[in-house]
């Protein structure tokens, strides 16, 4: 075999073999350092904590043996201290079981005058001036009490239906809107309802009577009867100034002048004709004998109902007034007010759905986002009034009436000029004045863009929400 040549090995640096490997490179080497460092370090701040946690318990310590050692010094006044606080302690309470018994003789105490002041209003025979000291009494016993507001309100409501004296009167209305509170104002709504079912059922009976009385005067029968209705409307509208002269005929010495500047303005409502109360009374008193004297009964149950409607309408205006600005969502729905006076209330969000306002005097208000669905308001003064997004469809503000107009000295076209509508359906109102100058079909898609676009709004939201989605009749 032929030999094989041998590669010479590499010559390595003196005192090492290929069996030692060469020491790690510097830079191995001042890593390791660093790494010693800190362990040195952190050993070092070990053990300083360490001597803290010492120190700090040697320290407790000798506190507690200080404490241990002035104890019995401070022993003999610890008793006097205890007894001092528990006397402080047993003080405070005496004060606060004081206060309390105080507070609770001074309800009763106003308990007790307030019940004087019920019983001082309750007689019928009273004279002026005791009525007037009760009205006070009741307002000043109220004021801190939203109990006795409400009772208060109640009763002084139910007074004044029944007031002839004009100063009481007077006094009693401002006692009203002193003592407003929306309690009370639903209990007058609640009861203007009540009230109008009244004038129904009198002027019902009073239909029948008068197609009775005079047979040869205007009929049902010569004005054909609308359908499903025992009285027609026709018959009604043309009965309205008949009944006007009526109401302008009596004797109401509360308020006589402002009584007749409203009863000019007093209308049948168009919902009256088919009002079932109406209607009932109109069946139920032609079916009996009428008598002569029946005419003049019906006439002076008409003039009463009337007044203490126009009442009501006093109560109510007041309480809005003083609740001006926090109606949002209140429920005036089918109320009857006879010429309300609501000039630059804020009204905003009221739901007034189908309600029957005559004449109602709503100039400069704020209607904004209101719910007027359905409402009757003929002859409306609205003269720069807001109905911002106002729900006004079906909503009848009245037409041109020369005959009204010569009557009351009030032209429409100037009490319903520079109406604030932006946002509302006011293409869907009733045929009257407002719509005919406001809305065109030409520009109705316009409108509802912009009403879908206000009532989306924030600000409408604030309002709307406050509004029941549907229709509940009170």
């Amino acid at each position: 075999m032929g030999s094989t040549t041998q590669k010479p090995s590499p010559k390595l640096p003196d005192g090492l073999s290929a069996k030692n490997p060469p020491d790690e490179p510097p830079q191995k080497e001042a890593t390791k350092e660093i790494e010693q460092s800190k362990n040195q370090a952190e050993t070092a701040r070990l053990r300083a904590e360490t001597r803290k946690i010492r120190l700090e318990s040697k320290k407790a310590f000798l506190e507690s043996r200080d404490l241990a050692r002035w104890w019995p010094r401070f022993l003999p006044f610890a008793g006097p201290i205890l007894t001092a606080i528990i006397a402080g302690c047993a003080l405070f309470f005496s004060v606060v079981q004081y206060i309390q018994n105080q507070k609770q003789a001074q309800d009763v105490h106003q308990d007790e005058l307030f019940s004087k002041a019920i019983e001082q209003l309750q007689p019928h025979d009273a004279p002026p001036e005791q009525r007037a000291a009760a009205v006070a009494a009741l307002t000043a016993y109220s004021k801190d009490s939203t109990r006795h507001k409400n009772l208060a309100s109640t009763l002084i409501a139910f007074k004044l239906e029944q007031e002839t004296d004009p100063a009481v009167f007077q006094l009693s209305i401002q006692a009203l809107s002193t003592l407003a509170t929306p309690e009370s104002l639903d209990f007058l709504v609640a009861r203007n309802r009540q009230l109008y079912k009244r004038m129904a059922r009198a002027i019902g009976r009073y239909a029948a009577i008068d197609l009775a009385v005079n047979p040869h005067g205007l009929s049902i029968k010569t004005i054909g009867p609308d359908v499903g209705n025992p009285i027609p409307s026709t018959y009604l509208s043309q009965k309205s100034d008949h009944l006007r002269g009526l109401l302008l005929e009596t004797s109401f010495s509360a308020a006589q002048g402002t009584f007749m500047d409203d009863a000019r303005f007093f209308l049948i409502p168009d919902e009256l004709a088919i009002d079932a109360s109406l209607n009932e009374a109109f069946e139920h008193t032609k079916a009996h004998k009428i008598m002569p004297q029946d005419e003049a009964n019906a006439e002076l149950e008409f003039q009463t109902s009337v007044r203490d409607l126009w009442t009501n309408t006093q109560a109510v205006d007041h309480t809005l007034k003083a609740l001006s600005g926090k109606l949002a969502g209140v429920n005036l729905r089918r109320t009857l007010l006879i010429r309300p006076r609501l000039e630059g209330l804020d009204l905003r969000g009221i739901d007034a759905r189908y309600a029957m306002w005559m004449a109602p005097r709503l100039i400069s208000s704020d209607l904004s986002f209101a719910n007027l669905y359905g409402a009757e308001m003929k002859y409306a003064a609205l003269a720069h009034a807001n109905l911002t997004g106002g729900d006004i469809e079906l909503t009848n503000f009245g037409s041109l009436d020369s005959n009204l107009e010569a009557r009351t000295l009030t032209m429409l076209r100037l009490v319903q000029k520079d109406v604030t509508l932006d946002g509302s359906n006011l293409w869907a109102m009733a045929d009257c004045y407002l719509r005919n100058v406001s809305a065109t079909p030409a520009n109705e898609k316009e409108l509802q863009d912009r009403r879908k676009e206000i009532i989306k709004t924030p600000e409408a939201r604030k309002y709307l929400d406050k509004i029941p989605a549907t229709f509940v009749d009170d």
